[in-house]
């Protein structure tokens, strides 16, 4: 699974790949992002083009009413179930997106003694990683809130060393196609 990723990106970098559209503007790089904090996110435009926004790191459908304290984990939705399980299928059918990210991380060795392993592009370019976002009230305030999960899939076989499970990665030629 993917519990921990960086973006180190710009927004140049970001609107040659992804077609972005919108007001250009500074971003911070972040070195250790967890489930539940704010995430750039690249989506459909409402004309043409693609924008980039944040968005909370975890999937929070439409319909969930109770505490956001109560959501299982969302950050990750496998990509062998997300078009079936109904707390990703309305997403996976209309509202798919790209998360950026200039690499995440993998843990090997037993509790306590867990070494981190850092995988990113061998080119230094960000990442696409298949995404979904939804728009939902927040359970507590009733202020819109927006979400995205990370799709992911069985681990290749380099990978599998690290972990069974990895990010699906996209390739930016098809930035264009998430509508």
């Amino acid at each position: 699974m993917c519990g921990r990723f960086t973006q180190r990106l710009s927004w140049e970098e970001l609107h040659r790949l992804a077609d972005l559209v919108g007001q250009p503007r500074n971003l911070a790089p972040r070195y250790n992002i967890a489930p539940t904090t704010s995430i750039e996110v690249i989506r459909p435009a409402e004309t043409s083009g693609n924008e980039l926004v944040q968005m909370r790191w975890g999937l929070v459908p439409g319909w969930w009413k109770k505490s956001l304290k109560e959501l299982p984990a969302t950050f990750n939705a496998r990509a062998e179930t997300v078009a079936e399980k109904p707390m990703f299928r309305t997403a996976f059918k209309t509202r798919r997106c790209i998360i950026p990210a200039s690499g995440f991380y993998e843990w090997t060795g037993n509790a306590g003694a867990k070494t981190p392993h850092y995988f990113s592009a061998r080119s230094g370019e960000p990442l696409a990683f298949a995404a979904l976002w939804e728009q939902a009230k927040h359970p507590d305030t009733g202020e819109p809130l927006t979400s995205a999960t990370i799709i992911v899939g069985a681990a290749n076989n380099w990978m599998n060393r690290f972990h069974d499970r990895q990010p699906v990665i996209l390739d930016w030629r098809d930035a264009n196609a998430l509508r």
